[in-house]
């Protein structure tokens, strides 16, 4: 009764604040501090339970598992897994929960995977030692040449011994620290794509991983003549073909310094405010109208109204003491069936849109209200 009251609850208040909810509740507690304390209703009843929660509720449910065996029922009636921060390096179990196909959730600094070391720790072994072997050479030259037995070269060739199988040992332990893979944040292992004991190659990604320390993002690109307009915090309109429609707000919360170099566009990601009842998922595909700070006044004509047009520019018939004077101007944009000038037109200005053809210029013109 308390688990249903709760869910309940937290829909109502997540309801009216707009914010979508993930209820979690755990049906075994293992990190007890004292044998005799509750754990809580255990896997079969506690699943039970949460199957109910989501059903009467219609709320996603997210739950801790402890073991490998736990992950396979677990996912049948889990939307979320979680892994325990006490349990974080259990590899098998990240694998086990990784395979059901769920969102994982993990915390930053999580151990998420790592290579067979056996290759990698024999090498820091072995370096290591001859390491060791170059600092005993170094040192019992160093006394010789003091005792005038070795020459200068000889001590300064085991010097250059010693300093060579230091740096073998720093590589091998460089190896050794990269060769694990941990959370970068808090957020949900979306899906593996890499099989245990597959080799894959450099560069190639092992997870999917989404974060949930933040709102939802969405990565478009842009030209070059737009970024040089959008500037962070910039508005954003998003609309998803998920949900036909609906508009979405955003902000801009990050700029590209650079062109993609297959696309030549600037890549730009637009933050997501969260909406009540609305529950995202990645990959979603939909299209944004980013609106600039940066305010710039043009002139909007009909394109028809444009005459001799060369590549950014042309000329227009404005009406000057009743009489048609031709008048070059620039182009902007184009938008639709509509011209954007920035440069030619004056606010008060009046364009002839149609009959171009029969006018000459300097003849009396009739405007009729």
């Amino acid at each position: 009764d308390v688990t249903f009251h709760t869910a309940e609850r937290l829909r109502e208040i997540c309801s009216a604040a707009g914010l979508p909810l993930v209820f979690k509740s755990s049906f075994d507690k293992a990190n007890r501090s004292s044998l005799n304390s509750f754990r809580g209703p255990g896997l079969e009843r506690g699943l039970r339970v949460l199957s109910d929660v989501k059903g009467r509720y219609g709320l996603p449910v997210l739950s801790d598992i402890h073991s490998v065996a736990e992950a396979g029922p677990a996912s049948e009636v889990l939307d979320v897994l979680q892994i325990p921060a006490f349990l974080c390096r259990q590899t098998d179990l990240i694998l086990a929960a990784a395979n059901t196909g769920l969102p994982v959730n993990v915390k930053k600094g999580q151990l998420l995977a790592k290579l067979k070391l056996s290759e990698i720790s024999a090498q820091v072994n072995k370096a290591q030692q001859a390491a060791d072997k170059a600092e005993r050479d170094y040192t019992r030259a160093s006394n010789l040449y003091k005792d005038s037995v070795v020459t200068l070269e000889q001590l300064q060739d085991v010097k250059t011994a010693l300093d060579v199988a230091k740096a073998n040992l720093e590589i091998a332990s460089f190896n050794l620290n990269y060769s694990k893979i941990t959370a970068p944040t808090d957020g949900r292992i979306l899906k593996r794509l890499a099989e245990e004991n597959e080799v894959i190659g450099q560069g190639y990604p092992v997870f999917l991983f989404g974060s949930t320390s933040g709102n939802w993002v969405m990565h478009t690109g842009i030209t070059d003549k737009d970024v040089v307009r959008v500037q962070p915090d910039d508005s954003a309109h998003i609309r998803f073909d998920a949900f036909p429609g609906k508009v979405f707000t955003a902000t801009v919360s990050e700029i590209g310094k650079m062109a993609d170099p297959y696309t030549g566009t600037y890549e730009i990601e637009l933050s997501v405010k969260p909406v009540a009842g609305k529950h995202f998922l990645s990959g979603l595909i939909g299209e944004a109208d980013i609106y600039s700070g940066k305010k710039k006044m043009y002139y909007a004509i009909p394109a028809d109204a444009l005459i001799n047009s060369s590549e950014m520019s042309g000329d227009v018939y404005v009406l000057e003491k009743n009489k048609p004077v031709k008048r070059k101007v620039y182009i902007a944009e184009i938008e639709n069936n509509e011209i954007l000038v920035n440069r030619g037109l004056n606010e008060n200005d009046t364009v002839i849109t149609e009959g171009m053809n029969y006018i000459k210029e300097g003849s009396e013109v009739e405007i009729i209200h």
